[in-house]
């Protein structure tokens, strides 16, 4: 699995998965759509922590920026 997410793209990734999560515990929202909150929040952190995206994967999509000593 090698890497396909910029560090500012993993930064808001991380940012917006935990504003997802706590808006799902704290908002007054249906149990559906407080449930919809926690999975997207929970796999954009996951996303951000692993640095790959198997969307961007499938899309052939990748923002990280390699160093001229990685390639």
């Amino acid at each position: 699995m090698t890497r396909n997410l910029g560090q500012i793209e993993r930064a808001i990734r991380g940012a917006l998965g935990i504003l997802l999560i706590s808006v799902g515990y704290m908002a007054d929202l249906s149990q559906g759509t407080a449930i919809a909150a926690y999975a997207v929040g929970v796999i954009a952190l996951g996303t951000a922590a692993m640095g790959f995206c198997p969307a961007w994967k499938l899309f052939g999509i990748n923002t990280r920026q390699t160093k001229a000593s990685e390639t």
